[in-house]
């Protein structure tokens, strides 16, 4: 069947149109990830902070020698010798200030009435004040040049320098200040110029008096503050010291391994920790639904760019009428639209699941008990324990969070058993748990925590879940390939059947996979 040029452009323009459409879609849902991500590194800080004020509350050699064990962070115990003997030094600092004689003697030097220091100050000052309103007079341009030149003492000049004086005309330009001068100040010039150079003799003395009482009063006065910050710092030392013993513990949190360091740590820190353990895995699966989102973007802007290189083709080819590529024009858009909105939806669960999670007593205790049973631990199965909202079936968590894919095999495990989560909390918890509306009341004095049959007829339904949408993906991919043209125009290339294909592959892959 055969189509006109004019129709398949259009069918192709809304091609375009729809994948443009389905990628600020696949934006909108990573801007919001990139938010809980950014949400969830504040919460990180804050936790470490948390951690670091709940371990060190004094600075003890004891204590932090215990914290630096427990943590792993040995330096702290090279940070708290160092701070010690700061304080130490700062003692010793003191105690030569406080006997210095000045010091000691400081109100008789430094009182703003009374003292030695400030009378002197205030007498120089004085002095150089009444010597600024005598030389005020003389403090005009046409004095200034004149005195700077010398004018009042006359010099010897040699044959080229009566030439230069000719030349600069500087005869003229001295009678002329001089007759200034002379205007301002009746009298001979020469009068004048002395007493203002007298005058400068005197201020420059005064003046040199007056900065030496002022540099002896600084002196002192830099002994009585550097007397009152010493006291400060000794007084506040065992702040100041716990503040940085918790910076430099922050700083190891931030490279230490959550999960090893909930090992070690003392019980009453576990749930801190934890709850650090448990934010780095939602930075991780954050990370990867970035990566799943990324890559459905990619795939849309792949497929806009093969419509787009065979529409120049189309434009530039003499025919009129072409196959019918309806199929790939517009029925292909509409499966992969269709797709997109369940995998939006999924991704969403999972991001507002992973968002609201704050169950780290419960995340803490799960890790005490798998340890100690020797059961493999996954976050995201705890996640889905505490989740709001039931977590989206296994086989689209392993597809999109590389990590549960990678567990489930390693391990052998064909999906989660919170069967066992649930008896393993149970087994290490005193308070009630009640856990959301979907599972079951977990009461201490139940028989189980949970029906076994409830669990494993909801487990199948996952699992039947997961087959049949495994089976809808692979049956769109393999029908978008067949929509293809098995004898394409010669004109038109195949990189659009070559997408078709890879994607096949990548399906047949995972079903390797969750089989």
């Amino acid at each position: 069947m055969s189509i006109s040029k004019r129709s398949l452009l259009a069918m192709a323009d809304g091609a375009i149109d729809s994948y443009q459409t389905q990628i600020s879609y696949l934006e909108t849902e990573m801007a919001m990830v990139e938010e809980a991500s950014r949400s969830v590194a504040d919460a990180t800080g804050e936790a470490r902070q948390h951690a670091a004020a709940q371990l060190i509350t004094d600075p003890d050699a004891v204590d932090i020698a215990q914290i630096a064990r427990e943590t792993g962070a040995a330096r702290l115990n090279t940070v708290l010798v160092d701070l010690k003997a700061t304080r130490d030094e700062r003692a010793r600092r003191l105690q030569f200030v406080q006997e210095q004689a000045k010091f000691r003697d400081r109100e008789a030097l430094i009182n703003p009435e009374t003292g030695s220091y400030s009378l002197e100050i205030i007498r120089y000052s004085n002095v150089v004040k009444d010597l600024g309103q005598d030389m005020e007079p003389f403090a005009f341009k046409d004095f200034q040049w004149l005195f700077k030149r010398q004018v009042h003492r006359p010099a010897e000049r040699g044959a080229f320098g009566k030439f230069l004086r000719v030349v600069t005309l500087s005869s003229m330009r001295e009678n002329r200040a001089l007759k200034q001068v002379a205007e301002r100040l009746p009298g001979a010039f020469e009068d004048h110029a002395a007493r203002y150079e007298a005058l400068s003799e005197e201020m420059a003395r005064h003046q040199a008096e007056l900065d030496r009482w002022k540099e002896k009063h600084a002196e002192v006065v830099r002994l009585v503050r550097e007397e009152a910050e010493l006291r400060r710092k000794l007084a506040s030392f065992e702040r100041e010291a716990v503040d940085e013993l918790r910076d430099k513990l922050v700083n190891h949190l931030t490279i230490a391994d959550p999960e090893a360091l909930h090992a070690q740590i003392r019980p009453s820190l576990r749930p801190t920790i934890a709850e650090l353990a448990a934010l780095k895995h939602k930075r991780s699966y954050f990370k990867d639904l970035k990566a799943f989102l990324s890559a459905e973007i990619t795939n849309r802007e792949q497929r806009i760019s093969s419509i787009g290189q065979v529409m120049r083709k189309w434009r530039r080819s003499k025919r009129w009428y072409f196959p019918d590529k309806s199929k790939w024009l517009v029925e292909v858009p509409e499966i992969k639209r269709k797709s997109l909105a369940k995998q939006l939806g999924l991704v969403r669960t999972i991001r507002i699941n992973l968002d609201q999670y704050d169950r780290y007593e419960d995340f803490s205790r799960l890790m005490t008990g798998m340890a100690a049973t020797g059961a493999p631990f996954l976050a995201y199965d705890a996640f889905s324990l505490g989740a709001q909202a039931r977590m989206p079936y296994e086989g689209f968590a392993r597809m999109a969070l590389p990590e549960v894919n990678d567990f489930r095999r390693r391990h052998h495990q064909d999906r989660a058993d919170l069967g066992f989560y649930r008896k393993t909390l149970r087994s290490n918890r005193k308070l009630a748990f009640h856990d959301a509306d979907w599972s079951l009341d977990l009461d201490d004095d139940d028989d189980g925590g949970y029906d076994e049959y409830e669990d494993k007829e909801f487990e199948d339904f996952l699992e039947t879940a997961a087959a049949a949408y495994l089976l809808a993906e692979a049956t769109e991919v393999i029908e978008e390939a067949s929509f293809y043209d098995p004898d394409p125009d010669p004109d038109l290339d195949s990189a659009e059947a070559a997408a078709a294909l890879a994607e096949i592959d990548q399906v047949e892959h995972l079903a390797e996979d969750l089989s």
